[in-house]
């Protein structure tokens, strides 16, 4: 009994250096490979401490085929708190094309996996969950927060405009923390023109991560 016991506790270490040794080397190798991939948008740190988010942007998603205007990553980092947003198309870059090719929603009108597997590979990132939104969800959004809605001069470069919009979301977010959407009309966007993967359990609990260590949340935006 007494050699068993020994025996597993020898198992038990050697597989705790194992996963130590793979946590530390991991970052250096993602690193590596970003360096040697310049279509890689984003490189995101190994962390337990954070969830990464898919914001996708179509025109009408009442409409028979839903056209894609951008795609954005949304990354929260709960020790801190922060929130990245992060363009990922469109972009000057090589696989702007492969998105748009591969661009495709269900027939019940969610992001089709083939189209998440291709942004997780061409960003070199692991989303946990996306958010699917068209033009009135984002007009109703601004409106209801700051009184502007999303003014999109072009479809072919929605970017600034879609900047300056998200960085005065996150900035408000980040002064009135739990008030930020309070008393907005979800039923009005919800589901013909907002749908996510995301639990409303899921999203307060992180919320609630995100403003636990009372500090004010940092917002970054990364456009074109």
């Amino acid at each position: 009994m007494r050699k068993f016991v020994i025996f597993l506790t020898i198992l038990v270490f050697l597989a705790c250096l194992g996963f130590g040794l793979y946590t530390s080397y991991k970052p250096e190798l993602t690193k590596k490979q970003a360096e040697g991939d310049n279509s890689a948008q984003m490189v995101t740190p190994v962390s337990q401490f954070q969830n990464n988010y898919l914001v996708i942007h179509v025109d009408d998603l009442t409409a028979d085929a839903p056209q894609l205007i951008s795609v954005w990553g949304l990354i929260a980092y709960f020790p801190e708190p922060k929130l990245i947003f992060q363009a990922l198309y469109p972009l000057a870059t090589a696989t702007n094309a492969d998105i748009q090719s591969r661009y495709a929603l269900s027939s019940q009108k969610v992001p089709d996996p083939v189209f998440l597997r291709t942004l997780e590979q061409v960003n070199q990132i692991t989303w946990d969950n996306y958010i699917l939104l068209d033009n009135l969800a984002f007009d109703q959004l601004g409106l209801f927060v700051y009184g502007g809605g999303l003014n999109i001069e072009s479809v072919t470069n929605p970017l600034p405009a879609e900047q300056s919009y998200m960085q005065t979301l996150c900035d408000t977010f980040s002064i009135q923390g739990r008030n930020f959407l309070e008393g907005f009309q979800w039923k009005e966007i919800i589901p013909d023109h907002f749908r996510s993967n995301v639990s409303m359990d899921f999203g307060l609990v992180n919320i609630d991560r995100l403003l636990s260590p009372g500090l004010q949340v940092r917002c970054e935006i990364f456009g074109y």
